[in-house]
């Protein structure tokens, strides 16, 4: 999808970019029950490949997220962790206490790793991309 944002600032590696959230939320169902941010404005970031003024108009593609796989990898994989140790714990032998605390401890290992990951490796993965400077105001389609 397609969105016309505004640079708000920059710095070495970002553009910070500012739109209007009623583009966007006028054809959702839910749009007037989401409270998401409590403000009709979005602010995100982009990867900075040029020089921008702030205040200026970007096309900028946005993209398309796997929300079912990133759900799956930040609440599935824990899980699976925690239930696995905790069988495998059991299994030989450790009460229940214990068993429950490994498999705790496990998951919050899992959660760390998975933090790990996020910062060092999915960072930059899903930044929207800047396309190029609008001078205009134009009709953007999807």
């Amino acid at each position: 999808m397609r969105e016309l944002m505004t640079v708000k600032k920059m710095d070495n590696k970002y553009v910070y970019l500012k739109t209007n959230r009623a583009s966007e939320c006028s054809t959702c169902s839910i749009s007037g029950a989401c409270s998401l941010t409590g403000t009709p404005d979005i602010e995100l970031k982009a990867m900075r490949e040029e020089s921008y003024i702030p205040g200026e108009k970007v096309l900028v593609e946005l993209p398309q997220v796997p929300l079912a796989k990133i759900a799956m990898l930040v609440y599935g994989f824990p899980l699976l962790v925690f239930l696995a140790l905790a069988i495998l714990s059991y299994g030989i032998g450790l009460n229940d206490l214990f068993s429950f605390s490994i498999a705790i401890g496990g998951m919050g290992v899992s959660y760390f790793i998975l933090s790990i990951l996020d910062k060092k490796k999915f960072k930059d993965m899903y930044l929207p991309k800047i396309i190029k400077k609008v001078k205009n105001e134009i009709k953007i389609n999807d």
